[in-house]
């Protein structure tokens, strides 16, 4: 055998062991985590808000729910919003507010997304769209665990007084 194949014998075989490599590093971070602890009763009040371009044009003086562009959402939570990228990670994840705060959950995938906040609610926001909340508790401080599809504890929400 000439050393020209020995060298692509070599190569193929290293090309092969990164290709397992990554295969196991994919299949390990596939694996569900462990259930965590149940977290202690929250109200969540949600309002469902519908990105569009144009603002409209007739505001009702009492409407039931606010209709912002996204623009415009980005400018009224820009402190209060926790945005999910497309594998489902929150930035920032560890954010802390205070009771009865409304929050935007903002989701820049080109998938829906369903988000879990502490054990009471379940929310579902469409590809590129967002959502706000208010987030209220009688037991202060309290600390909500946050999934995004089946990534659990993507962050965890401080409630404080």
């Amino acid at each position: 055998m000439t050393q020209k194949h020995k060298n692509i014998r070599i190569i193929g075989a290293v090309i092969l062991g990164v290709l397992l490599v990554w295969g196991i590093i994919a299949l390990v971070r596939k694996q569900e985590p462990e259930a965590l602890p149940v977290v202690p009763e929250i109200t969540l009040e949600e309002k469902p808000v519908t990105p569009t371009t144009k603002r409209p044009a007739v505001v009702p003086a009492q409407p039931a729910t606010v209709v912002l562009s996204y623009d415009e959402a980005l400018a009224q939570y820009a402190d209060k919003r926790i945005q999910f990228d497309r594998v489902c990670q929150a930035t920032p994840n560890t954010p802390t507010y205070k009771t009865g705060t409304r929050i935007m959950l903002d989701n820049r995938s080109a998938e829906s997304r369903t988000i879990r906040i502490g054990t009471l609610r379940t929310v579902t926001i469409p590809a590129w769209g967002f959502t706000t909340l208010e987030l209220s508790s009688k037991n202060l401080p309290e600390m909500l665990d946050v999934d995004c599809g089946t990534g659990e504890n993507v962050a965890t929400i401080i409630v404080q007084q």
